[in-house]
């Protein structure tokens, strides 16, 4: 199986989150051999990742930022997951007041940084 583990941390204030996958075998050990397909989609969210990290600067919309993402996990072979959201963290503020959407679901807005969601 593939485990998805987030951490979140504060420090007066300030927050950072993290995240890591890891393959877990039949036997509960963790950080087993990925299958082929499992190494695929795990790569495909670092190079997604990646490129989150290459496209952001001051000025650039988070349209053009989860184009960048979109192209580079297509590129694995896998597709974003709908509704997956990004948030702008500011201290004080774990949630995030402005945020963006890499992957647009019926059901969910996205705002592309220019107010809270709704």
């Amino acid at each position: 199986d593939l485990v998805k583990v987030d951490v979140s941390t504060q420090v007066e204030g300030f927050i950072s989150i993290a995240a890591h996958t890891v393959v877990v075998a039949a036997d509960g050990v963790a950080e087993a051999e990925p299958s082929q397909r499992q190494a695929d989609v795990i790569l495909a969210g670092k190079a997604g990742v990646l490129a989150a990290l290459r496209a952001i600067r001051p000025g650039a919309h988070s349209a053009q930022v989860s184009e960048h993402i979109e192209k580079a996990v297509l590129s694995r072979g896998c597709h974003a997951v709908d509704g997956t959201l990004s948030r702008r963290l500011t201290r004080h503020d774990p949630d995030g007041t402005i945020f963006n959407m890499l992957k647009h679901r019926q059901d969910q807005v996205a705002n592309d940084n220019r107010e809270s969601p709704p």
